[in-house]
């Protein structure tokens, strides 16, 4: 069985415990992050993880990536969930989903209509 090819995006203290836990899965294999930060991109590459983008949009247009994990600060939920389902890739996305209800409905939507 193939591994499911994994991006996560964000480094920060939530992504860094995924990127931990990512690499202990055995199913799943990550493939690449991304993060607006140097010194996190630098962090990762040192842990491992070959490739790195400056940016989530160039990471969603890496065809080797299935799904992703996106932890961003709450206020960045919805754009970045809309960029992934128009990807087409499955997404886990942190809690909370969004900042209110409405874009927690479009973010669902917007998965539902890329399945």
């Amino acid at each position: 069985m193939r591994k499911l090819g994994l991006g996560l995006i964000g480094l920060g203290y939530v992504g860094k415990i995924h990127l931990r836990h990512c690499k202990k899965l055995a199913n799943a294999k990550l493939i690449a992050v991304a993060d607006l930060s140097k010194k996190a991109l630098k962090m990762a590459k040192t842990a491992g993880i070959r490739k790195t983008y400056g940016s989530y949009e160039q990471l969603l247009k890496d065809p080797a990536i299935d799904a992703v994990i996106i932890a961003l600060p709450t206020h960045l939920h919805a754009q970045c969930a809309k960029s992934a389902a128009e990807a087409e890739k499955h997404t886990f996305l942190e809690k909370p989903i969004a900042r209110n209800t409405e874009e927690a409905k479009q973010i669902v939507l917007r998965q539902r209509k890329t399945q």
